[in-house]
C-alpha cells in the first residue's frame, strides 16, 4: 500500500480506508452475531426492556418504545 509517487498518497488513502472499512464491518458483525444472539435467546422480553431503559437513562435518551 505504499504510494508510488507522492501523488498517489490521495488514491492509497483511499484504498487503506476501504480496507479498513470492509476488516471493521466484519468484525462489527461477528461481534453483533455472538453476544446479541445469545441475549435475544436467554433474556427474557421483560429483562430486555429493563435493560434497554436503565441503557437509555445512562445515556440521557428517552427509552424506546415498540
Amino acid at each position: 500500500m505504499r504510494p508510488s509517487a507522492a501523488g498517489d498518497l490521495p488514491g492509497t488513502l483511499r484504498a487503506f480506508g476501504e480496507r479498513l472499512d470492509r476488516h471493521m464491518e466484519r468484525h462489527i458483525r461477528k461481534e453483533e452475531r455472538d453476544p446479541f444472539a445469545l441475549f435475544e435467546e436467554r433474556v427474557p422480553p421483560a429483562e430486555m426492556k429493563r435493560a434497554g431503559e436503565a441503557v437509555a437513562r445512562i445515556l440521557g435518551r428517552p427509552p424506546l418504545t415498540p
